[in-house]
């Protein structure tokens, strides 16, 4: 008899898997990933919002690390672009109304702790993360892909 560890979804974070497996055979075709090569595809991004993907981390997102991975994993199937891990941990450091924003697809982030600022182009909230803590930042000079 084995004792270790249970590594399958249950039926909620296996549910969360496959809506966003279904999201990405809709949006996200090799053609199109292609297409989005170093863009953000922002109207499926807010679709990707519409379905509270973004939204997982929060409290109001109703899930946990588990349903994160569920989504990541089908999302990182497909190819999806995007600042997904900026945009969860976000919703965790940012204050409520800023961080509503970024669950709602309504801003994204870009966050670096250097000079190179993923996403910049697209970004409407940038966080500097520093060896002793983070702060809000913005790009110093004109950002290029």
């Amino acid at each position: 008899m084995s004792s270790g560890l249970d590594m399958e979804f249950d039926d909620v974070q296996q549910a969360i898997g496959d809506a966003i497996q279904q999201f990405c055979r809709d949006h996200c075709s090799d053609t199109q990933v292609k297409a989005w090569w170093g863009e953000l595809p922002l109207d499926a991004w807010r679709d990707l919002a519409n379905l509270g993907v973004l939204a997982l981390a929060t409290p109001e997102g109703d899930g946990g690390p588990i349903e994160l991975v569920a989504a990541l994993e089908a999302l990182g199937r497909a190819v999806f672009p995007g600042p997904l891990p900026a945009t969860f941990l976000a919703t965790q450091i940012l204050p409520t109304s800023d961080a509503r924003s970024v669950a709602l697809g309504e801003a994204v982030v870009s966050i670096s702790d250097g000079p190179l600022r993923p996403w910049a182009r697209h970004a409407d909230i940038f966080i500097e993360l520093e060896a002793r803590g983070r702060g809000a930042g913005s790009p110093s000079a004109r950002s290029r892909p």
